[in-house]
């Protein structure tokens, strides 16, 4: 701490897949995952991207229970970045899922 100062959160905070969970995806959960995060610290999103998902994944009529298919895009991201004031925005393709990338938000 007399080094670098007091730690006041966390270093990174996750989203591995899980962003397609939240019936309602908007600014407030990237509000609140900045206000856990250290002053150099990032937010980690791994997910379906938008513009690379297959059409036919997208319509989960098929579902009895359906779930919230919040599939987001590099634009969404961009988006948070500019209106929460994140220092930068990387997207970063799975090269192992094609329709998958990561995304990183950082202070």
């Amino acid at each position: 701490p007399e080094q670098f100062g007091s730690s006041r959160g966390y270093d990174a905070i996750t989203f591995f897949y899980s962003l397609i969970n939240f019936p309602l995806l908007n600014k407030a959960v990237f509000e609140r995952a900045k206000s856990l995060l250290n002053v150099n610290g990032a937010i980690l999103i791994f997910a379906c991207d938008v513009e690379t998902i297959n059409i036919k994944n997208n319509k989960l009529t098929h579902l009895q229970n359906p779930m919230a298919t919040n599939f987001t895009s590099e634009k969404f991201f961009r988006r948070v970045c500019d209106d929460l004031k994140f220092s930068n925005y990387e997207r970063i393709p799975c090269h192992a899922e094609k329709e998958s990338s990561f995304h990183i938000l950082t202070m």
